[in-house]
């Protein structure tokens, strides 16, 4: 996972992957990693999670988790070339 966006990630869910732990659609993050990632607060994602402008994210039963090809791919997307480029 080289990009270094697994800097501020305490709480990897892998579960019992074993090597498929390697898969980024299969390794999941908790809200408060992925607030911790974009420098946000919990309250921010869980608003952009209602709104429905945030990160797709997964709900197992009551619990929310981001899958880390899903984070990946919402940044990616919010790349910006100059300021003054619509979002």
């Amino acid at each position: 996972m080289g990009s270094g966006i697994n800097a501020n990630v305490t709480n990897i869910h892998t579960g019992p992957l074993g090597a498929l732990a390697n898969d980024p659609d299969l390794i999941l993050l908790t809200s408060e990693d992925y607030a911790k990632i974009g420098d946000r607060s919990e309250r921010v994602v869980e608003r952009e999670r209602a709104d429905g402008t945030g990160c797709p994210f997964v709900k197992i039963g009551r619990r929310v988790f981001y899958r880390l090809s899903d984070v990946r791919a919402f940044v990616a997307s919010r790349v910006r070339m100059s300021t003054s480029e619509a979002a």
